[in-house]
């Protein structure tokens, strides 16, 4: 399992006992959101950042496809 469902799954756990303590609960659930969202951010930006390259360098064959072509 990975950490986050590990997490998750520990809040869900505690959640279901008798001392079920719902600050600690929507504090611990909140942070373990907040990691999740800036490390898919994170992620993102990278799947981005990577997209963009694919497209230069798909133009960039493209021209040099053309300019083999003219020759």
């Amino acid at each position: 399992m990975t950490e986050w469902t590990k997490e998750h799954f520990r809040l869900y756990k505690g959640s279901n006992s008798v001392e079920f303590d719902m600050e600690a609960y929507s504090n611990g659930l909140e942070h373990l959101l907040s990691v999740q969202i800036k490390r898919m951010t994170l992620l993102k930006d990278k799947v981005s950042a990577w997209r963009r390259e694919l497209r230069q360098e798909e133009e960039l064959s493209s021209k040099l496809q053309r300019g083999a072509r003219l020759r």
